[in-house]
């Protein structure tokens, strides 16, 4: 399953990449004038920069709990056992 949720992420931001590449090269190209170039990819960018947050968030949303961070406490002899 983590494999699987993982070739999504990298799919999806190679899919990004290729898009702000695009962008560029585009740019670079002078294939296009920029305001026409910010006007066509603002909501491209916009909505898979929402997917790929969405879809990262998932991932580690769903991973294994891990516990917390924090400097490692020594366990004095008066406390009482945790219960796991």
């Amino acid at each position: 399953m983590e494999n699987v949720r993982a070739r999504i992420a990298y799919v999806l931001l190679a899919i990004f990449a290729g898009t702000i590449g695009l962008t560029f090269g585009a740019a670079a190209g002078h294939w296009a004038v920029p305001s026409d170039i910010r006007q066509f990819e603002a909501p491209i960018i916009s909505a898979e920069v929402s997917l790929l947050g969405a879809v990262m968030g998932f991932y580690y949303a769903s991973r294994k709990e891990l516990p917390p961070l924090g400097p490692p406490v020594t366990p004095s002899k008066d406390d009482p056992p945790d219960k796991d």
